[in-house]
């Protein structure tokens, strides 16, 4: 049952168009770096690395990627508060430009 259920939230996850995809994640990565669940932000910040396209906007790549680096260096210093600090600009950032957009 939990295995058919995690292909179900896989396929839910991606059906959506990318940027609530990303949102998602980074709401995610909100809520696991206030209670302190490292096992989760972890698997948030591999997704989000996962999910960066370099042949599209190689500068951006690489500045995520390294962002995402660092947060994994918090993660082990278990700095949830500076976690949290950085999802949550990441996310109204985004937020902001999906708006602006529109």
């Amino acid at each position: 049952m939990q295995e058919q259920l995690a292909e179900y939230q896989f396929h839910q996850l991606n059906s959506e168009p990318p940027i609530n995809r990303l949102l998602r994640l980074l709401n995610i990565g909100i809520f696991a770096s206030q209670n302190k669940q490292q096992e989760r932000i972890v698997k948030v910040i591999l997704l989000l690395n996962r999910s960066l396209e370099s042949e599209k906007w190689p500068e951006l790549a690489d500045n995520l990627s390294k962002l995402y680096s660092h947060l994994l260096y918090l993660t082990e210093q278990q700095q949830y508060d500076e976690i949290q600090r950085i999802f949550l600009r990441l996310y109204n950032q985004w937020q902001k430009t999906t708006i602006t957009n529109k």
